[in-house]
């Protein structure tokens, strides 16, 4: 394939009926359909989200474009019981990668990737299985999320990386500093997630919202106090021109970042974020 990528892609982290006050499936499945019509070619999604569900359906969806989609998905959080856990080990790398290739009814993972670091797990064990995974043309192409750029490092010294897909916005920014000029200078993609901080760089988030019972924003430092939400809020407000234009801009416009996920479980959404992220040179 083709080892480029488009300067966005859409994320599945609302694809499924977990996860996001307020959210629906039908909702989900529309904006994704919504993506598919407006040419959208990079998909990446992950086990965890929906808890197998976000695979599931974008297999079924993209099984007749498949040879024309860039389908990225993780391994390393083992959802069990309603739980999460860290586990890179090998055999179990093994397993997700299986269970994947099921649920995404494919035959092989375009771009594969850690989720977030194991501690418990020594990197070049982690490396063994995906090298095994590649060798056996079960993935093409292999990447890191959310790793630090000593990780980085390390995990380079063991095997080559496509990509690093990390959270980035107006609000968490650093990575601007020494971690994305590293992935330029290495021909490492930088992938950029959370570019609209889950709603709170939009006019979606008020003042008074408060997450649900399995909404994931509860992931976010920015949701998890009302003094955080508060601060985020009063930077959205404080952009004097439109923050939607202004965070797909400052992401887009960094050098060093390839490609940005626009996600969202609403349609609207969907058209309006891809049309600014169109314009931007």
């Amino acid at each position: 394939m083709n080892k480029t990528l488009p300067r966005y892609g859409f994320g599945t982290f609302h694809l499924s009926k977990h996860g996001f006050k307020g959210g629906s499936l039908h909702h989900s499945v529309k904006t994704l359909e919504t993506a598919l019509s407006l040419g959208v070619t990079f998909f990446d999604t992950a086990p965890v989200y929906g808890f197998g569900m976000a695979e599931r359906i974008l297999g079924e969806m993209l099984r007749p474009l498949r040879e024309s989609v860039l389908l990225a998905t993780k391994c390393g959080l083992i959802a069990e019981e309603g739980r999460v856990r860290h586990d890179l080990s090998y055999d179990s790398i093994l397993r997700e990668c299986e269970s994947s290739l099921d649920r995404l009814d494919t035959s092989y993972i375009d771009l594969y990737q850690v989720h977030w670091p194991d501690p418990q797990t020594p990197i070049e064990m982690t490396c063994r299985a995906l090298t095994r995974l590649r060798d056996e043309k079960l993935i093409r192409l292999i990447g890191v999320s959310n790793f630090s750029l000593d990780l980085i490092r390390e995990f380079s010294d063991h095997l080559p990386l496509f990509s690093v897909q990390n959270h980035f916005s107006l609000l968490h920014c650093n990575d601007r500093e020494s971690l994305i000029p590293w992935c330029a200078a290495n021909d490492i993609h930088y992938i950029a997630y959370n570019v609209l901080e889950q709603g709170a760089l939009t006019p979606s988030i008020a003042q008074d919202y408060k997450p649900g019972k399995h909404d994931l924003r509860k992931m976010n430092s920015i949701f998890n106090s009302q003094e955080n939400l508060t601060a985020a809020l009063r930077y959205r407000d404080s952009i004097s021109g439109n923050p939607v234009e202004e965070a797909l801009t400052f992401a887009l416009s960094c050098r060093g970042v390839s490609s940005i996920l626009v996600s969202t479980a609403n349609p609207e959404h969907l058209l309006r974020n891809l049309n600014v992220a169109s314009e931007i040179k």
